[in-house]
């Protein structure tokens, strides 16, 4: 699974009115008490912040929510009705502005104890993703499943989704060389395509850009993993709004297809002289 952050300590002078302020603005749920000597607020279904009394000194702390476009207006609105100020800004004057530099919007306030808090709709520390990247170890050497991306007689057999067949009218593989296809779907529809072969490194490696309305470039690689071969699927699109637009039908398309090579590259065999 990945790596996620569970919980964290947050130090302050009044944890029950500071857990309370805080939940009561983002919405969400909190306690009063919990294991130990915190008063916990539940930001989602992963990630506790827990509050603290201390009598100490401590560090200000920085903490940034990422919140959709409803969720920044609904949690906006619950601090103007407080009347806590806010900046757009992470330093300089409570101006009451929202920073909309970087393709979303945010701002900044802080806790009566120094904390800072950020919400923004779009994070600039991680842009979003622009790619698709699938996995697949096929129980083939690398050079049999380079064969079946390679050679038009084998790719014919599986490229597209499950259900599709393609005729192909141009197929230069080399770099540089171009790929004009059709794709037949299961209705009967056919999808023109027309790719050209950017990269072509033998058994390693093979990008396809992919031109026309859906422009993307798709990035194949191979590794060895014992006798069989992980193979890494990326299709990168050219903004993450094309991405999400696709999602629904690309994700399992893609699957699909490395399903379909899986099964054509049993089909292939290797002589010394490396014909199939």
């Amino acid at each position: 699974m990945p790596i996620e952050l569970d919980h964290t300590i947050v130090p302050t002078r009044h944890k029950l009115a500071s857990a309370k302020r805080l939940a009561d603005l983002l919405g969400v749920p909190w306690a009063e008490t919990s294991l130990g000597p915190f008063s916990p607020v539940f930001v989602n279904d992963g990630l506790t912040l827990d509050f603290i009394d201390t009598d100490e000194d401590f560090p200000v702390y920085h903490f940034c929510f990422r919140v959709g476009e409803d969720e920044f207006d609904a949690i906006l609105g619950r601090i103007r009705a407080a009347g806590i100020p806010y900046r757009s800004t992470v330093t300089g004057p409570m101006n009451m502005q929202i920073n909309t530099d970087y393709g979303g919007r945010m701002i900044y306030w802080n806790e009566p104890d120094g904390h800072q808090w950020e919400m923004l709709t779009v994070s600039y520390a991680r842009p979003p993703r622009r790619d698709f990247l699938h996995e697949r170890v096929i129980d083939a050497p690398r050079d049999r499943v380079f064969r079946a991306i390679g050679d038009p007689t084998h790719l014919t057999r599986w490229w597209g989704p499950r259900g599709f067949t393609s005729t192909f009218h141009d197929f230069d593989f080399r770099n540089g060389g171009a790929w004009r296809l059709d794709l037949h779907g299961p209705d009967g529809t056919t999808y023109p395509n027309e790719s050209v072969f950017v990269e072509i490194t033998p058994s390693k490696r093979v990008v396809i850009e992919h031109l026309g309305s859906h422009h993307f470039v798709l990035v194949i690689t191979l590794a060895d993993q014992d006798k069989r071969t992980k193979v890494t699927w990326r299709q990168i699109f050219d903004t993450a709004q094309e991405r999400e637009r696709l999602a629904g039908i690309v994700t399992e398309a893609n699957e699909q297809n490395l399903d379909r090579l899986a099964a054509e590259v049993a089909n292939v065999s290797i002589n010394p002289q490396g014909a199939s």
